[in-house]
């Protein structure tokens, strides 16, 4: 082979190295793992109490409880004798994106949570909060509105004890285009009674994330 003819074969081969790189490279991703910066409930039938603290954050329809949290092995005739009236409670949380690359195009978003008691199964829904709130203050006098649902989710016994994931996509990609209307989720029951893990948990120590899978 001559010299003009093993110049032209190693071009040859730079351009294609090259072009495989460029045709490859918008196909990469990532994903970043964003944890909770506030997360908290509020109880509707106590409208000043603040559970910004809390190492559980509740979600419930008004009911009469007829066993609590840690009482599945006592008798069935303890329980009944031991049952109780709880207000409705609604979760909240919210996450920080600044760690995000400017300009990322969000493929998906997943909210993820640890159940860590069923008591009643049932569903809730998803809402996108309207307006600023700190888990510090936060209550059922001074929460913030709610946009409509953007999912429903069924919780079962099965559970409990597991990971629930809710697909965000829409919502998150929607802050990221307008920054200033990022003020988190919340979790309104509709015939549901657990609760999931927040940031305080020490226990099972699983607070809430959202996962961005970006490209």
């Amino acid at each position: 082979m001559t010299l003009e003819k093993s110049y032209r074969a190693v071009r040859s081969l730079a351009v294609a190295v090259l072009t495989g790189i460029v045709v490859l490279a918008p196909s990469l991703v990532y994903a970043d793992t964003l944890h909770a910066t506030d997360d908290a409930y509020i109880d509707l039938s106590k409208p000043n109490s603040r559970q910004g603290k809390q190492s559980d954050v509740h979600v419930r329809v008004e009911m009469n409880r007829r066993h609590g949290r840690h009482d599945k092995d006592h008798d069935s005739d303890h329980r009944k004798s031991h049952g109780k009236d709880v207000g409705e409670a609604q979760g909240f949380v919210k996450f920080d994106f600044s760690a995000l690359p400017e300009g990322a195009a969000i493929s998906r978003a997943t909210l993820r949570m640890w159940v860590n008691d069923v008591d009643t199964e049932g569903k809730f829904a998803v809402h996108v909060v309207k307006g600023d709130w700190s888990e510090k203050t936060i209550s059922a006098n001074n929460a913030p509105g709610v946009g409509d649902a953007i999912a429903e989710v069924m919780i079962t016994d099965a559970d409990d004890d597991h990971f629930v994931t809710i697909d965000v996509t829409d919502a998150v990609k929607d802050w990221l285009n307008d920054p200033g209307t990022n003020f988190g989720f919340a979790f309104f029951p509709l015939s549901a009674d657990f609760s999931v893990d927040s940031k305080e948990n020490d226990d099972t120590a699983h607070p809430m994330e959202l996962e961005i899978v970006t490209s």
